[in-house]
């Protein structure tokens, strides 16, 4: 889902380096340097989402409380859903796919389907503020080389 292979291989952090629409080193090391803190914090923070869903569900399996504690909250969630006609159907379609499941694994299965969608959110997050840093430093270099070229011709006449 996400792509958190990027601080072990930095595909998206080196390519800049060698890119040769970013123009001089300085623009391409500044590029390389806003990607890697781009992707580090965005690895972080997708980090803390799968971390807290498999910690809740670890503390579930491990402590009788617990798990009694987050179920009475998931059926509270699920009378709320009954109450509109739409969540209504989802809430049972729920409730009868995790009936036979014991109540860490119930717990385990509802962490992991709202961890999803918010890991994909941070992917996309990733990915779109890295389109928005790349173009940053092609347009820099791009102002740039104009730049140099104003300069070439005034020098010449």
């Amino acid at each position: 889902m996400a792509n958190y292979s990027t601080v072990i291989f930095p595909g998206r952090v080196v390519t800049p380096l060698v890119d040769p629409n970013k123009g001089s080193i300085t623009n391409r090391l500044d590029c390389a340097g806003e990607q890697f803190k781009n992707h580090t914090i965005n690895l972080l923070q997708g980090t803390a989402v799968a971390g807290t869903a498999a910690g809740v569900t670890y503390a579930a399996y491990k402590n009788e409380k617990v798990a009694n504690g987050v179920i009475k909250g998931l059926k509270a969630v699920r009378n709320v859903m009954n109450k509109n006609k739409y969540t209504g159907k989802v809430a049972g379609w729920i409730t009868k796919a995790l009936s036979s499941m014991p109540k860490a694994g119930k717990i385990g299965v509802i962490a992991a389907a709202i961890a999803l969608p918010v890991l994909s959110y941070i992917d996309h997050k990733d990915s779109y503020k890295a389109g928005q840093i790349d173009q940053k430093y092609t347009d820099k270099a791009a102002v740039q080389s104009q730049l140099d070229n104003i300069v070439t011709l005034d020098r010449i006449s």
